[in-house]
């Protein structure tokens, strides 16, 4: 097969996995506490070429991948909202727990909270349903005031915060969501001597998501693909030439 076709579909393959990244962070630019990702490139293997000269060796590439795509953490601006269930983290190492529907845990940055009234009580969940942690991992069942009403000042103290060994390492699920994995570490929870201010309420974690950065990643991106749209054309093209002369 002709190199130049098999290099230019590779890097086809490999530009538009970083599109569809670019997309992504560019559609959640609104999203409460979205983390961009990025895209990076591995070279393929390269190989010895046939030649008779008496030089240095000559290799050839085949081609390009799509190495990693990988998970940032940077502090993003906070928007105050003045709402008691609305909570940011003003560090980039915490996250907020999850409980969600089958059990399992995840962690966040989203702090946009919300009530569910349920038989037990009234519990603090998130955007999506899933229950909101303490640091001993259960659910909070808010409390009541002597008046009947819900406590939601006590939740500043009540929250809980966790951290990982490794964050990088954690897998995304969904658009805030995480899942530990055994790089990143267990969970580990906030101790009492934590320092709780790094929980703000009333406030919550803006999207990182720099549009005019994206959009020059775009653009890039997708100069990069129509070039290798031509190359690849070309490529069939001569290839059609050379079976055209053999037949």
């Amino acid at each position: 097969m002709n190199m130049s076709f098999y290099n230019a579909y590779t890097a086809l393959k490999a530009y538009q996995s970083n599109l569809n990244v670019i997309s992504n962070n560019i559609a959640n630019i609104n999203t409460v506490g979205f983390k961009t990702d990025t895209t990076s490139f591995d070279d393929l293997i390269y190989t010895e070429m046939n030649v008779h000269l008496n030089a240095e060796e000559l290799l050839h590439g085949h081609g390009v991948k799509v190495g990693n795509i990988g998970k940032t953490f940077n502090q993003s601006s906070f928007t105050m909202t003045n709402q008691a269930l609305d909570f940011a983290i003003a560090d980039e190492d915490h996250f907020f727990g999850l409980e969600r529907a089958d059990g399992t845990l995840a962690y966040t940055k989203a702090g946009n909270f919300a009530l569910s009234v349920e038989d037990e009580g009234v519990f603090l969940v998130s955007s999506n349903g899933n229950y909101v942690l303490n640091n001993e991992g259960e659910r909070i069942l808010m409390e009541e005031k002597e008046d009947g009403s819900l406590d939601t000042q006590a939740l500043a103290n009540t929250i809980g915060l966790f951290k990982f060994d490794n964050k990088y390492e954690l897998n995304k699920d969904g658009s805030t969501t995480y899942l530990e994995t055994e790089k990143s570490g267990a969970a580990t929870a906030m101790g009492e001597d934590g320092n709780r201010k790094i929980l703000v309420q009333g406030s919550i974690e803006d999207s990182s998501v720099d549009l005019s950065e994206e959009m020059v990643n775009m653009i890039t991106a997708q100069r990069a693909f129509q070039v290798n749209s031509k190359i690849l054309q070309a490529s069939n093209e001569i290839e059609d030439i050379v079976n055209h002369l053999r037949g």
